[in-house]
């Protein structure tokens, strides 16, 4: 496992295919997701808080379905298992960056010769 630094925050990317889900590129460490799994059962919207990292429209979502506990709860789940962190997607917005610049690198490459 390595972790990857975007700004203050630090993102425990997991490197194992085994690990990685199919509704994401890449996958978040299995203790991260056993936490947020756990936070999940005990009070769903601190897990989406902490999933997603921003009060958005998914925490405010589950903040009233929690009303009702239980369809929070399969919310919270949903969210935690099928839709990719912050730190998964700041990972994605680098990947991709990465690879226009190197592209682009290359194109002025080919116009040299």
């Amino acid at each position: 496992m390595r972790k990857i630094v975007t700004g203050s925050q630090n993102c425990p990317i997991a490197t194992h295919a085994s690990l990685k889900q199919k509704s994401s590129p890449i996958a978040v460490s299995v203790p991260v997701i056993v936490v947020e799994l756990l936070l999940a059962f005990i009070f769903p919207p601190a897990a989406v808080l902490l999933h997603h990292m921003e009060i958005g429209k998914s925490a405010v979502i589950n903040l009233f379905l929690s009303l009702a506990y239980i369809p929070g709860i399969i919310h919270a789940v949903y969210i935690v298992i099928f839709t990719p962190s912050a730190c998964e997607k700041q990972h994605i917005a680098n990947v991709i960056s990465d690879s226009r610049r190197s592209n682009a690198k290359t194109a002025c490459e080919m116009e040299d010769r």
